[in-house]
């Protein structure tokens, strides 16, 4: 157990940002039914997640690496990784993407990030990574775990 967590209910705090609502419902539905997770907030953009941050005590923090819809194109999923990484290192960070692209996967990691999962994985793929980043471990899903592999 890491010095910072809450002794009382042993939950990990989670923040979810997507820019697309119905993944946010459903990641954020999925979550409820967790007993060691609590969704303690959500956002659309890299701004809504530095409220969130400000606001919550977030262990770990699972974002898309495409939010699209935000007003300066500088700011995505990698922007963000490195602002937590800077402003709040001890939050963990585990990235919900669709994207395959292993150099998108390398960036992610040389940003910040701590996991690596595809939106096409199983949920409890998902609750694996983030417990798995919660306890300062990394995470590659196993579909891009394969693609790694293959390259070498």
């Amino acid at each position: 157990m890491r010095k910072d967590d809450n002794p009382v209910t042993g939950t990990i705090k989670v923040i979810h940002v997507d820019d697309q609502r119905i993944m946010r419902e459903g990641i954020n539905l999925l979550l409820q039914g967790q007993q060691d997770i609590e969704l303690v907030g959500q956002a659309a953009t890299h701004h809504g997640l530095l409220e969130a941050l400000r606001l919550t005590n977030a262990d770990v923090v699972v974002i898309d690496l495409n939010l699209h819809g935000i007003h300066a194109a500088s700011e995505n999923g990698l922007t963000s990784c490195t602002y937590i990484s800077n402003h709040f290192p001890r939050v963990r960070i585990v990235i919900l993407t669709a994207s395959e692209k292993t150099m998108n996967l390398h960036a992610a990691f040389a940003n910040g990030a701590h996991a690596y999962v595809l939106k096409s994985t199983k949920f409890d793929e998902l609750v694996v990574a983030i417990k798995t980043a919660y306890h300062g471990g990394t995470y590659i899903c196993s579909r891009m775990q394969t693609k790694l592999d293959q390259q070498v």
